[in-house]
């Protein structure tokens, strides 16, 4: 999560950091909650999550 290109994504949600990082062809998608309740994420039209892997998570997977 530190090499590659940082593109920074709802910049100015109050409850959520969310970046993507890229590099050589591969782009990791961080969605962090920095609040006590769950905050609604919208995923940005350019991001596809089809056919994705969830790689860390300490909330419960929800389809959606």
């Amino acid at each position: 999560m530190v090499y590659g290109v940082y593109d920074l994504i709802l910049e100015d949600h109050e409850a959520i950091y969310a970046f993507t990082r890229t590099l050589e062809g591969d782009r990791l998608l961080v969605i962090l909650n920095f609040t006590e309740g769950m905050p609604i994420f919208a995923l940005p039209a350019d991001i596809q999550l089809s056919g994705k892997e969830l790689l860390i998570s300490n909330y419960e997977n929800r389809s959606g």
